[in-house]
């Protein structure tokens, strides 16, 4: 996976307006990871979000092009003795026969809230597997979004 952007039309793509202008409006950065053409990721990738002490708000975009796959795992975890917020916007983009199985576990203690915004745009043939694992946290607020082209 790479940091680059693939082309304006991605991070201008219909998102949830109200946590989109949030994150621009706080100076959150968008992170774009891409996976390179017929590429198959054997392994699964795997991203860490702990607050050790206060909060963590992340944009991403997963921007797979065409025919390439890859199994994302988006860990949550905190401890228990502090008030933590975490809080995660993350837009799938599948090109043409791609596909992505995304998996979110919240281990997060019990004084931790969360929010997670995602989206998925899948193109022709593409396919998105979503596996949501909820064994910690606070409070959750989810919301949900699917385009097909």
């Amino acid at each position: 996976l790479s940091g680059d952007i693939v082309s304006e039309g991605v991070t201008k793509a219909k998102s949830s307006g109200i946590i989109e202008a949030s994150m621009e409006e706080a100076g959150i950065a968008l992170k774009v990871f891409v996976t390179d053409k017929e590429t198959k990721i054997k392994e699964p990738v795997k991203i860490n979000y702990r607050p050790d002490s206060g909060s963590i708000v992340e944009n991403h975009i997963i921007y797979l092009r065409e025919g390439s796959s890859l199994t994302l795992i988006q860990m949550f975890e905190s401890e228990d003795e502090e008030n933590n917020l975490v809080g995660i916007r993350t837009r799938v983009y599948a090109e043409k026969n791609a596909s992505i199985k995304l998996v979110k576990v919240n281990l997060l203690g019990n004084r931790t809230d969360r929010f997670d915004d995602m989206g998925f745009y899948l193109s022709d043939d593409a396919e998105a597997e979503l596996v949501e694992l909820e064994l910690g946290g606070n409070r959750a607020c989810r919301t949900k979004e699917q385009v097909f082209k």
